[in-house]
């Protein structure tokens, strides 16, 4: 297949993408926008569009309508059904429906559900759509600051910290992507430890969108929650370097060795100036080619995210970033 062929092939491909997955929000005009960044000088530009055309063929993106419904499954999957189960297993009668439906009511009730991060994060954010698409009252969702208070429960002293309802059966802390793991682990350590500290019996649940397979086992090995699972586990083959499945079967033209060393050259740039662990393939390494409705995450190659400036020009992402700092 000559250089050509290819390029006219992935670009059919990522407008047929653009049009039927991606909302519409890769028109031909951003590509080409953020293919003119690729200029670095001893590098060899052409080769280096069509190694970015090629990853971005391969882009995973979760609109509107996907995030909905993998909100609705994380309800009736990971909550629901295992909660009802739970009631089933101490009912005298595990047949009645009504008994389990009154029961598992109950449960509800002495439930809260908190988004993972402050207000203005997308764990938070999602807890809109999660409760439309679960059919569930405004009075079941809390901030984290709610869950504690100045000597509410029995026995505390006259303003020591406390817990805000003794009574509550389940916390559930929903986050849309888990990549290094590192945001549930400070949540442990923040809030966790002192929710165990302070005689919380409620089963603590950690529940995220996405996640990689590195990520839900330091969760599931450093932190205090009692449940961690998620909807759609990233293992080490959606990694883009170390997998196979962006490169198989071979493609003529199409090099992964070359297609690293021209992610990290161009994403250490984007990144220069920022913490170690933001590295040139993504947080801590996480070199994922995902993307969501409401943003992508930094885990995501920076190629296709970063608006920082390089090369004396801002660059000009594919999936913008909407990072947690402000942009000066």
């Amino acid at each position: 297949m000559t250089t050509t062929t290819l390029e006219e092939k992935l670009r059919s491909k990522i407008k047929r993408l653009s049009e039927t997955v991606w909302e519409r929000r890769v028109q031909e005009s951003a590509v080409n926008q953020w293919l003119s960044c690729f200029s670095l000088s001893g590098r060899d530009a052409p080769r280096d569009k069509l190694h970015a055309l090629h990853l971005l063929a391969q882009f995973m993106y979760f609109g509107s309508k996907e995030m909905r419904a993998l909100l609705k499954h994380l309800y009736e999957e990971l909550y629901r059904y295992p909660v009802v189960q739970e009631v089933r297993d101490r009912l005298k009668d595990p047949s009645s429906l009504k008994e389990i439906e009154e029961e598992y009511k109950n449960e509800l009730h002495h439930t809260r559900f908190i988004g993972l991060g402050n207000p203005s994060e997308s764990g938070v954010h999602l807890l809109y759509y999660f409760r439309q698409e679960a059919n569930l009252p405004k009075e079941v969702f809390i901030h984290t600051h709610n869950i504690f208070a100045r000597g509410t429960a029995a026995g505390s002293k006259p303003g020591a910290r406390a817990l805000k309802e003794p009574s509550a059966r389940h916390y559930v802390f929903i986050d849309d992507v888990c990549g290094s793991g590192d945001q549930a682990v400070e949540y442990s350590h923040q809030i966790l430890e002192e929710m165990r500290d302070l005689g919380s019996k409620a089963k603590i649940h950690y529940y995220a969108l996405f996640a990689t397979q590195g990520g839900l086992d330091r969760v599931r090995r450093e932190t205090k929650f009692d449940r961690v699972e998620c909807i759609f586990e990233l293992d080490d083959d959606y990694k883009v370097f170390d997998g196979a499945r962006y490169f198989e079967p071979p493609t003529d033209g199409i090099d992964k060795a070359y297609a690293k060393d021209m992610c990290t050259e161009y994403g250490a740039l984007l990144l220069e100036g920022e913490p170690k662990m933001y590295m040139p393939l993504g947080y801590k390494d996480g070199q994922l080619l995902v993307g969501f409705h409401h943003n992508t995450p930094n885990n995501t190659l920076p190629i296709m995210w970063s608006s920082a400036a390089a090369l004396d020009v801002r660059w000009k992402p594919v999936f913008k970033r909407y990072g947690k700092k402000y942009q000066w």
